[in-house]
């Protein structure tokens, strides 16, 4: 009789103990979702530390109702968001003094706001053009003689998108709508452009931005 005991209690500690595994191991499977992301990446050049703004309410700028990210962009100016924050517009905002470009030794110098619409990975001077005014990105890639679609991808395979890029983003704000405005001076950017690649000389733009100030004169910075 005490043997049977003894493998009575045996097997009721072990079905305890496999019970407590299996609770164990559930536990810590349900303490940890996996949220699924999409990159995103800021660019003029790679813009480091810029702020993403969820544009919830979906009225093309960032207000009280919307949602505010508390990671910023890393170095490549790149940032993870949800699948869910992606199914609205993202707004980057880019800060004076804070927000550093790739192309410059020292953080931007004044604040300004870029948008992309649902489905995009790259948020830049372009996809904020085709935002507000999807004619005028058309204009530009024909003048550029650049498939739209480059315009609207990550840069990488069009010098003359790049400069223009650079060249657009002195003149931007915080108010998105405002690059809607500045098309006589991205025109006369495009044509110094063009100059550059008739004369064979596209290659050293590479590093600078054109500025065309108020009084239809040029400049460049590097």
């Amino acid at each position: 009789m005490q043997f049977n005991k003894s493998i009575i209690a045996t097997t009721i500690l072990s079905i305890f103990a496999l019970s407590g595994c299996n609770s164990s191991s559930s536990d810590t499977a349900s303490t940890s979702p996996v949220v699924p992301t999409k990159t995103i990446t800021v660019i003029d050049g790679a813009l480091e530390n810029a702020q993403i703004c969820v544009d919830l309410n979906d009225n093309n700028q960032c207000d009280k109702s919307d949602k505010v990210l508390p990671q910023l962009t890393n170095k490549e100016g790149k940032i993870e968001v949800s699948l869910d924050d992606a199914k609205h517009a993202l707004i980057a905002q880019i800060i004076a003094g804070t927000t550093k470009d790739s192309d410059e030794i020292t953080p931007v110098s004044h604040s300004y706001s870029m948008i992309t619409d649902v489905g995009k990975a790259v948020i830049t001077p372009f996809t904020t053009l085709a935002n507000v005014d999807p004619q005028a990105l058309s204009n530009i890639a024909g003048d550029l003689g650049i498939d739209q679609q480059v315009l609207l991808g990550d840069l990488s395979t069009s010098p003359k998108a790049r400069i223009l890029a650079r060249s657009m983003t002195p003149f931007m704000t915080d108010d998105i709508k405002n690059i809607a405005q500045q098309q006589a001076r991205f025109k006369a950017v495009i044509n110094k452009i063009g100059e550059a690649e008739n004369n064979d000389t596209l290659d050293q733009l590479e590093n600078s931005r054109i500025i065309i100030n108020e009084n239809g004169k040029q400049k460049f910075s590097l």
